[in-house]
């Protein structure tokens, strides 16, 4: 009797085990098929607000001070590190986010590795501190015409939808508002492509006409043959891709590129240009990053220093919503210009002398309509406007302009929700 309670027991045993692997490969599978996520990349950057100031001895007190505050003098369970080995300049946080401070030219930069915008949202107020906060008390600032706010896009996502990558990058350049005043305007840095020599646009639509059919129907096939400076180019070892990596990346993004590349524009043109080509450009499609293929990205450069991390999250929330709205359209978007330019364009290094070429009550009621198609409210990135059309009183002409229209549209509701509503009739009893 023992002996069957024995082996009973055993094959219970046996049974609870095999489901417990089951389960096991079941949400292992199930892990390994969840879609990609969203990554976005910071690059914050600050200069001193000091006369005569050097980078180095900038860079030195905001480590010094970096140092003190989140590593001395924090409490336990709430320090910092730096990576075993690795430079000082890099800050571990105890929830696992990071930076790395650096320099660039003429400021303090400072990096992250991506994330999601729910972990930036999640760890907003760590992050300003940390950041923002210490580099105010340092007494560095971002500034408007000096150093950048270029954020960077996670690849790994469009991996599998080649269409909404391609239409996501068509839209933004399309959108010429954006870089031509909304979110910046930086002809020496960020060069949009309706600045480029026409026979450079053409050579885009070229391109776009060839490839978009393919991708329309997704015969899109992976490049067999990838030559030398291509992969040079593409900074990506090609023998570790897979064919869908290389749908992407050799297919679509190294053309793409190519086609984007900016040449010589005008007599401001440094010699630097010719070797950062095709960088240098309002969306910078040449992959970023020495890391592993799930982390490259491409980079959104035409925008501005953000101010503090509030900032950043509109931001990256703005551009997330609009790869959102964007999977709705299920064929390739025609490139063309949003905003038509002006006659007279002016390209100059100077930042502070820049006008952007286009009317801005045009600009502003395309950045209106482009909050509203993405699910946006125009009250939370007003202030991103180019800062002279809010001091010149263009951006308050707008917004009479568009209370004006709420107002009449308000009006016209009430006549005709009046007019629709059934009236009643009272009968007089006799």
């Amino acid at each position: 009797m023992k002996n069957i309670f024995y082996l009973r027991n055993i094959k219970k045993t046996r049974a609870i085990s095999l489901l417990i692997i089951l389960a096991s490969l079941l949400s292992q599978k199930s892990w390994a098929n969840d879609p990609p996520e969203l990554l976005f990349g910071p690059e914050f950057t600050f200069s001193s607000i000091k006369d005569n100031w050097k980078k180095e001895e900038a860079l030195m007190d905001y480590l010094n001070y970096l140092e003190k505050k989140l590593i001395e003098e924090a409490p336990e369970g709430r320090k910092f590190s730096h990576p075993p080995g690795g430079p000082k300049r890099i800050f571990i946080s105890p929830d696992g986010w990071s930076f790395n401070v650096t320099t660039d030219l003429g400021v303090i930069e400072v990096k992250m590795p991506p994330m999601t915008a729910e972990d930036y949202m999640k760890y907003e107020s760590d992050i300003q501190k940390a950041i923002f906060d210490s580099a105010y008390n340092v007494g560095m600032i971002p500034l408007l015409f000096l150093g950048g706010g270029h954020i960077s896009i996670g690849l790994d996502y469009f991996k599998n939808d080649l269409l909404l990558l391609r239409n996501f990058i068509v839209d933004f350049i399309n959108h010429n508002e954006l870089s031509m005043g909304i979110l910046n305007y930086d002809t020496n840095n960020a060069l949009p492509l309706w600045l480029f020599p026409e026979h450079q646009i053409q050579k885009t639509q070229q391109f776009l006409n060839t490839i978009d059919p393919l991708i329309a129907n997704n015969q899109l096939a992976p490049s067999l043959i990838v030559l030398p400076h291509e992969e040079r180019e593409l900074n990506i070892p090609i023998q570790h891709m897979d064919p869908t990596e290389k749908r992407m990346y050799v297919r679509l993004l190294y053309p793409l590129k190519a086609a984007l590349t900016n040449g010589p524009r005008d007599a401001f043109c440094k010699p630097w240009d010719t070797e950062m080509r095709g960088k240098r450009v309002a969306i910078n499609l040449k992959i970023e990053s020495n890391h592993h293929l799930h982390e490259k990205r491409i980079e959104i450069r035409s925008i501005r220093p953000q101010y503090n991390m509030r900032d950043f999250i509109l931001l990256i929330t703005l551009l997330k919503k609009r790869i959102e709205y964007l999977k709705n359209i299920s064929k390739p978007i025609p490139l063309k210009i949003n905003v038509p330019l002006l006659k007279s364009t002016t390209y100059s290094p100077r930042k502070y002398l820049l006008r952007p070429p286009i009317p801005p009550q045009k600009a502003l009621a395309a950045f209106y309509q482009y909050l509203k198609e993405t699910g946006l409210q125009w009250e939370n990135y007003r202030h991103f406007v180019w800062p002279k059309w809010q001091f010149n009183g263009q951006l308050e002409k707008f917004e009479k302009e568009l209370e004006r229209k709420k107002r009449k549209l308000r009006r016209l509701k009430s006549n005709c929700s009046k007019f629709l509503k059934p009236k009643t009739r009272f009968i007089k009893r006799s």
